[in-house]
């Protein structure tokens, strides 16, 4: 084990109960139980662990019920959000409402995905959709004209989605006993394997064309035609809560601390105690929260951390790194 990240409080003792994060430059968004957004500015200072943290905007107007989730889209310039079971959007700077996708009254989730595209002369187009559950359906949009237009007709699911991510042109989908790979285009289901004996359904987006399920305490990982990349899995220490990947890392919030390892090869890289973490993001940077506390994970240096495995004789995880 090695020093990868070092943990940096961003708030303390927040008055209010966080249910949701996203990131995006030096850009941190609270979304909270009492329906309050809260933007954040956080500034480096020199230091690794120091910042300037400065409230830009409270909005305490922005719902009236909890924010369920948070999704930050800089390149179109929108804050996706789930509230009152609905999703809205938001202008991320001036942060007024966009649209309110009324058709999705009743969701649970959503998921988006952005594909960016650069043209011969140079120029970068940025297509964003989004897959949004509603009771056994998913819904499906696209990002044009600042609104979101219906792809396709919903697709009809065999359970209530639990947890979801795109992959390519399909949506891979846990429910409370399986996981699903769906095709956008054709509605073709294949089922994949059982979530385990937690049934706690757990999918987080890798790449372009890779995911990582949770199986229990142990990550499976699959390509966008569902089949397995991997001869071996990953296992935690527990069952994670939620993951991020931070390229070479992949971060899993425990029940006691967060974990990190690396999928090739498999190795525990460090483990950092927190206070009940609950959430992650990983924008420009790597956020960490619990009901009330936000902690920013600071990559160590590459250079700092090659020398930390050279010493431990770490010579594969080194050239990793390097």
């Amino acid at each position: 084990m090695h020093d990868a990240y070092e943990p940096a409080p961003i708030l303390e003792k927040l008055p209010l109960s966080i249910e949701s994060i996203a990131s995006y430059e030096d850009v941190l968004l609270v979304g909270t139980k009492q329906g309050h957004l809260l933007v954040y500015s956080v500034k480096s200072t020199g230091s690794e662990t120091r910042f300037d943290v400065s409230l830009e905007r409270s909005n305490k107007s922005f719902s009236r019920k909890p924010i369920q989730q948070l999704s930050a889209v800089p390149e179109c310039s929108v804050l996706i959000s789930l509230s009152d079971n609905t999703v809205s959007v938001h202008d991320l700077t001036v942060f007024n409402q966009i649209t309110c996708v009324k058709k999705t009254a009743g969701a649970s989730l959503f998921a988006i995905d952005l594909q960016k595209e650069t043209s011969l002369t140079g120029d970068v187009k940025h297509t964003l959709r989004m897959c949004v559950a509603v009771r056994r359906k998913l819904q499906l949009f696209y990002w044009k004209n600042r609104d979101f237009y219906e792809l396709q007709i919903d697709l009809s699911v065999p359970d209530i989605p639990k947890a979801m991510a795109w992959c390519k042109d399909s949506i891979c989908v846990g429910f409370k006993r399986d996981y699903f790979l769906i095709k956008v285009e054709s509605g073709d289901l294949k089922e994949l394997f059982p979530t385990g004996a937690r049934m706690e359904p757990l999918v987080t987006k890798l790449s372009e064309d890779r995911l990582a399920l949770q199986r229990d305490d142990m990550s499976v990982f699959i390509n966008s035609e569902g089949n397995p990349v991997l001869k071996y899995g990953l296992n935690w220490s527990d069952i994670p809560a939620i993951m991020e990947h931070h390229p070479p890392y992949i971060l899993a919030v425990l029940p006691k601390y967060i974990e990190i390892r690396t999928i090739s090869p498999r190795t525990l890289i460090q483990q950092i105690e927190l206070n009940k973490p609950k959430f992650i993001c990983k924008g420009s940077h790597v956020y960490v929260a619990s009901s009330n506390y936000v902690w920013r994970l600071a990559p160590i240096p590459i250079t700092r951390q090659i020398g930390q495995l050279l010493a431990q004789k770490e010579f594969e995880l080194a050239l990793v790194l390097a």
